[in-house]
């Protein structure tokens, strides 16, 4: 048995957005993100269901990416804040109609059952 092809990406997780899109969090992303944030391997399953079911969606500054948001999975002193995941899209988003928060940030989505705590 030889070595495993490390061209081929190594995946920590796939789940599936809010739309149905397959997002999948390489070993290399995971890895890298690690470094900075240590709670993240504690986190996996609440990423997935912040991708699955957000509070609200925000186009990135890059736009290809997006920022997803969901309040009130945390645990310990992250208990009462909202979980980030930036999700990088393999090609750039389409113009969409954005609405404009309270402070002027443009966001994609909103839970309809309004359940998120960003602008209420």
């Amino acid at each position: 048995m030889g070595q495993p092809d490390e061209s081929i990406p190594r995946y920590v997780f796939e789940t599936r957005d809010w739309q149905g899109r397959v997002v999948r969090m390489t070993q290399k992303t995971f890895d890298n993100h690690r470094e900075r944030h240590a709670e993240i391997p504690d986190y996996i399953e609440e990423a997935k269901a912040t991708i699955r079911d957000p509070d609200r969606v925000y186009k990135g500054d890059v736009g290809r990416s997006l920022h997803l948001y969901r309040y009130g999975l945390g645990r310990g002193i992250y208990a009462r804040t909202y979980l980030a995941v930036i999700v990088y899209m393999p090609i750039p988003l389409a113009p969409k109609s954005a609405v404009p928060d309270e402070d002027g940030r443009e966001w994609l989505f909103r839970h309809p059952t309004g359940r998120s705590r960003l602008g209420k």
